[in-house]
């Protein structure tokens, strides 16, 4: 039988929050498949790094404690290597806000969001990355890292293949061109 349950490592997560989540329950028996369920449960929230289960045996069954290590809070976003776009070309577009706990799932897609932005502005090599640096106890700062790689410029385009229609108008339908050409006067 489950005399209590007791919460350690949290700080932001409050224990009362914690313990509603679970199926175990104080009073209850103590079954491996609910602590499974538990630790899913607990993991679904994507706040905590770490989380085990102990048992502690006491008079008349045991205590149930449950130990969480909580991701950091990101409390503040920055950037490194922007030269043609700028911050505020995706404060807007990702989804990380400063203040809330790191997630890994996110900052990949706001890597996405960031090497999109580039590939619409003509920088396909752009590669975006990221580290945390620690700041506090449990908070951080996420730093975007870009290498912009240059822009491309397409010399040219063959088209082979085409009998219904002219070159010209095969290239005037594609999302990149290439360069013209522009004559430019000396005086």
């Amino acid at each position: 039988t489950i005399k209590d349950i007791v919460v350690e490592g949290n700080a932001k997560v409050e224990s009362d929050a914690i313990i509603t989540l679970l199926k175990s329950e104080k009073g209850g028996p103590l079954k491996r498949e609910l602590i499974q369920e538990d630790i899913r449960a607990l993991h679904e929230l994507n706040y905590f790094s770490d989380i085990r289960v102990f048992k502690e045996s006491v008079a008349g069954g045991v205590n149930l404690i449950i130990s969480v290590v909580e991701k950091p809070a990101i409390t503040s976003i920055e950037y490194e290597g922007l030269n043609e776009l700028s911050a505020e070309d995706f404060s807007d577009k990702i989804q990380t806000k400063i203040y809330t706990i790191v997630s890994e799932s996110t900052i990949t897609s706001d890597l996405q969001v960031i090497e999109k932005q580039y590939v619409d502005k003509g920088f396909y090599l752009a590669k975006a990355t990221y580290r945390l640096d620690k700041k506090g106890e449990n908070e951080v700062a996420l730093v975007f890292q870009v290498d912009e790689g240059g822009v491309v410029h397409v010399g040219a385009v063959t088209i082979l293949g085409n009998e219904y229609y002219t070159d010209a108008d095969i290239i005037n339908k594609l999302f990149l061109r290439p360069l013209t050409r522009m004559s430019t006067l000396s005086t």
